[in-house]
């Protein structure tokens, strides 16, 4: 008898695995290197660009079609079989509905594409954005969608660029480098996020700005692990963020956001959730 249920549950304990992975893979789907090589041979796939039609005409990936994700569920489309849906590789909440939406037609089997556009461009792949000189626009995210992205995006890196002495930059409120605690200093990133991945840039950083060099840029050019990383930028309210986005553009990395408002943010968002 006690055999039997070993054996029962060994079965239960195989089966509950390969749903475990299974569903782990479905919820990545493909990496844009294997997008890439699909492509190269000509395979029979769809492509699905679900941002907004201004990002897509700004540049998007070869042969990719425009269905802005709150589309999808409702858009009528022929039993077309393999469909890769991506979108900038920040909001990642939107590509997930997206494609299940798109998986609960008949004759489709979506996936998504792991990075989405900007981990397609900085692969060097090509795609309809025309090359040259660009106005510089720098992405920023809210702590409210700072916190959904935690939640739903596994690459997310915090990159702390705070003045870990919580002083202020000339002209600036102390107030925003302080947490709901008094004298606490900067707000703790781990607790107040739990689970995500934390890289301090610097130990200590002068009012004067980043001209003494942060000791950052070459060991993140080596490790961005291929570019597979979401890089978050937070910085004490005093603009260090935009150097920081600059610097990592430089070094080939593009997927990356900056807080808007840094240890501000911080702050008021924790407030607001403690209310």
């Amino acid at each position: 008898m006690r055999e039997k249920r070993m054996k029962k549950l060994s079965v239960f304990c195989i089966v509950l695995c390969a749903v475990f992975f299974i569903g782990f893979g479905a919820c990545f789907g493909i990496s844009c290197e294997e997008l890439h090589g699909l492509m190269e041979r000509e395979e029979q796939l769809t492509l699905i660009d679900c941002r907004d039609n201004a990002s897509f005409q700004g540049g998007h990936i070869l042969g990719a079609i425009n269905i802005p994700a709150r589309l999808c569920g409702i858009k009528s489309l022929p039993q077309v079989g393999r469909i890769v849906v991506y979108s900038d590789g920040i909001d990642e909440l939107s590509v997930h509905e997206a494609v299940e939406a798109l998986n609960s037609k008949p004759g489709i089997q979506a996936e998504m594409l792991e990075g989405g556009f900007l981990r397609w461009e900085a692969l060097g792949y090509q795609s309809t954005r025309t090359k040259g000189f660009r106005e510089e626009q720098l992405p920023y995210v809210s702590y409210e969608e700072l916190e959904k992205m935690v939640m739903n995006n596994p690459d997310v890196v915090l990159l702390d660029a705070r003045d870990q002495g919580a002083q202020a930059a000339p002209g600036q409120s102390t107030r925003s480098l302080r947490t709901d605690i008094p004298g606490a200093g900067p707000t703790d990133l781990i607790s107040t996020f739990p689970g995500a991945r934390v890289v301090r840039l610097w130990s200590s950083m002068n009012t004067r700005g980043v001209s003494s060099g942060p000791r950052w840029s070459g060991e993140l050019a080596v490790n961005k692990g291929e570019h597979s990383e979401l890089y978050v930028v937070i910085d004490s309210g005093n603009g260090v963020s935009e150097e920081v986005a600059r610097k990592l553009r430089a070094a080939g990395i593009r997927r990356f956001v900056i807080l808007a408002g840094g240890e501000e943010s911080l702050v008021r968002g924790r407030w607001r959730g403690s209310q």
